[in-house]
């Protein structure tokens, strides 16, 4: 009995843990394309590929603990707004006392892997330790960015994309054009996430009296923002990050045109989930290139050029991102057939008089 009550209590934990981390919400739309910049940094510094393996992993488990923390201090200070917004909160259920010692679990977590086994650069603890406290100010009163305009959408596309960019790049050494691209890239896709999900949550954050950009100015402006400024400003972002990125990583352009391409055939022919996946109030928007598709070559990439020995870093990516990969997969199947029935469509329309016969 003992040993089921114990059993019992480690899987209550873990459920637990699960719905505070809200790993779903993460680990395969956000840090994928910060892996990527691992790759890259890894093939730029051409140092020892066990030493880069492994730290590699340490870097995996740092922002691990940071995108939980980032969700668990929200959901924690969230307690009373979703109570009245009517949306299930896993820390209401516990004492104030024991939640905050769930929350607390992620930032020790991360001090020790900071020290341990040995001090990390200066400038990657301090990057850390900025990143968990945007993570903390933009949900805590008083501070709490999150209801103060801009400055929530700046300090939630920093913590969750910007610095977890600069942590990869200073841990191992590598700060270049195309490190500063890929930063800036990171931020304008962090602040166009913020605003999607603000107009997403727009009726309900009125509802609850939460103050944000979109209950300010409305919908409009925020679809404005969006189609205006943020999309074309990553665009561009984008397209510069991958010319620069081809001067070391050779391929990357043809890549990112065959990309281009085979989404512009999507556009004409699809007809499942058409609306969701190319509506700028979307986080579907460029999101298979940038969790799926950039990361998974350039980590088969490393392995071409750089060595057998980086087959590790290429078999993480793609049990990482395994999910993601299974749905480009399947829409790859339905983009070949949709663009069958489009071309038969097509030239049916051109040859009426064969339809007759």
């Amino acid at each position: 009995m003992k040993i089921d009550s114990f059993f019992g209590q480690l899987a209550a934990f873990r459920a637990l843990v699960r719905s505070v981390v809200r790993a779903g919400e993460w680990a395969q739309s956000k840090l994928p394309l910060v892996f990527a910049c691992g790759y890259y940094a890894i093939h730029m510094k051409q140092g020892d590929s066990l030493q880069s393996i492994l730290t590699l992993g340490w870097i995996v488990w740092i922002l691990c603990l940071n995108a939980s923390f980032g969700y668990a201090i929200n959901s924690y200070s969230d307690k009373k707004v979703d109570r009245l917004a009517g949306k299930k909160n896993t820390l209401s259920d516990l004492s104030s006392a024991s939640a905050l010692f769930v929350v607390s679990l992620f930032p020790a977590l991360a001090l020790v892997a900071l020290f341990t086994p040995r001090p990390a650069e200066d400038v990657v603890i301090l990057t850390t330790s900025i990143s968990f406290l945007l993570a903390w100010s933009y949900s805590v009163p008083p501070i709490r960015l999150k209801e103060r305009g801009a400055f929530g959408l700046i300090a939630a596309a920093c913590a969750q994309r910007v610095l977890p960019a600069v942590i990869v790049f200073r841990a191992f050494g590598i700060w270049n054009e195309v490190s500063v691209c890929l930063c800036v890239l990171g931020f304008l896709i962090g602040v166009r996430y913020m605003v999607v999900h603000q107009i997403l949550d727009l009726s309900s954050d009125r509802c609850s009296g939460v103050n944000t950009i979109a209950t300010t100015r409305g919908g409009k402006f925020m679809q404005d923002l969006l189609v205006r400024w943020l999309i074309p400003a990553e665009a561009i972002t984008l397209l510069v990050s991958m010319i620069l990125a081809a001067r070391t990583f050779p391929g990357v352009l043809v890549m990112f045109g065959v990309y281009l391409l085979y989404t512009a055939v999507q556009w004409f022919t699809s007809t499942k989930d058409r609306e969701k996946r190319f509506s700028p109030k979307s986080y579907w928007f460029f999101s298979d290139f940038y969790n799926v598709v950039l990361p998974t070559f350039l980590s088969v990439t490393l392995v071409v050029i750089d060595g057998i020995e980086y087959l590790p870093v290429a078999l993480f990516n793609i049990i990482w991102i395994n999910k993601g990969l299974r749905k480009e997969l399947k829409r790859f199947v339905e983009t070949v057939f949709d663009s069958i029935a489009f071309i038969r469509r097509r030239f049916r329309r051109s040859n009426p008089h064969d339809c007759n016969q």
